[in-house]
């Protein structure tokens, strides 16, 4: 200690880390193993350097034991994907006109906030271990589309059912988070 100060480290407890995260449908090459009563899955696409990809939404916390569940957190609050269905416009040589299909939405702060009051903020309460008289952070990195750490919606509904659930940037430069 050159300069004198102590650090303190946070134990995270009461922090949710979100994140938005890209994944393929599927691999280029698959190998299936069949048995003589199955059929091969029909996989439409372009070609195979033509994969599409989804984005999805997760919610993690640190792992730790829940002494009054008596079970252990593993951490994991939740991860949803960022899609719409809607009907299809035109028919193709695969569907017929008006059948859903899936479609990925960009993400915009108005949805943002739609997913963490109807998706995000429920699974917390409902996974999180039982300190109901504590505060939780969802922490978020410091993307566009993000809400602010001061939004008054999410103030409001995050003080609902006895839980205060809060929301902060993650600090810049951080070798940690980033």
């Amino acid at each position: 200690m050159a300069c004198g100060r102590m650090y303190r480290m946070h134990h995270m407890y009461d922090t949710e880390h979100i994140d938005e995260k890209w994944f393929n449908l599927y691999k280029g090459t698959t190998k299936y193993y069949l048995t003589a009563s199955e059929q091969l899955l029909y996989r439409t696409c372009p070609n195979k350097k033509y994969i599409a990809k989804v984005m999805f939404l997760a919610v993690v916390a640190r792992p730790r034991y829940d002494f009054h569940r008596k079970q252990h957190f593993d951490g994991k609050i939740g991860i949803w994907p960022i899609v719409e269905k809607i009907e299809a416009l035109r028919s193709s040589i695969n569907r017929p006109k008006g059948t859903m299909i899936t479609k990925n939405v960009s993400m915009t702060r108005t949805l943002y906030r739609k997913f963490l009051v109807e998706k995000v903020f429920p699974s917390i309460r409902a996974k999180m271990p039982a300190r109901r008289w504590s505060t939780v952070v969802v922490q978020q990195d410091n993307a566009g589309p993000h809400v602010l750490e001061n939004d008054a919606e999410l103030e409001i509904e995050g003080k609902v059912d006895g839980l205060s659930i809060k929301m902060r940037c993650q600090p810049p430069r951080s070798p940690d988070l980033n």
